[in-house]
């Protein structure tokens, strides 16, 4: 009687496990499925920001620089040009950081490094 009762814990002990495997791995799944949509995301928004934004930007510094030195602005003017090119890249700069934290947080999630 000892020999059946000690399959039957065996065999619940291995559903066990197995389910606790299967768990883990739908788990893991869906922090690299999570991971990698968020890096899609961040990657999508920093390059479209500095597309638009930061080109925009530059473009008006510039434009601002020639209006200064032709007279036709005042140096808050074009200080206040310089400040929004500087605050776009700026904030380029902080989108592309979480971009790369993101490409971290998916290595951390799929255990390696994923190579892009």
């Amino acid at each position: 009687m000892t020999g059946t009762s000690d399959v039957a814990r065996a065999q619940a002990q291995r559903r066990q496990v197995d389910a606790d495997a299967t768990g883990l791995r739908i788990q893991i799944e869906m922090a690299v499925v999570t991971a990698h949509e968020g890096l899609l995301r961040r990657q999508d928004a920093a390059a479209r920001y500095r597309r638009t934004a930061t080109e925009t930007a530059e473009a008006l510094a510039r434009i601002g620089r020639v209006a200064y030195q032709e007279g036709e602005l005042t140096i808050l003017e074009l200080l206040d040009a310089e400040r929004q090119a500087l605050e776009a890249e700026l904030t380029a700069l902080e989108l592309s950081a979480r971009a790369r934290l993101a490409r971290i947080e998916l290595d951390r999630a799929v255990g390696a490094e994923v190579q892009p």
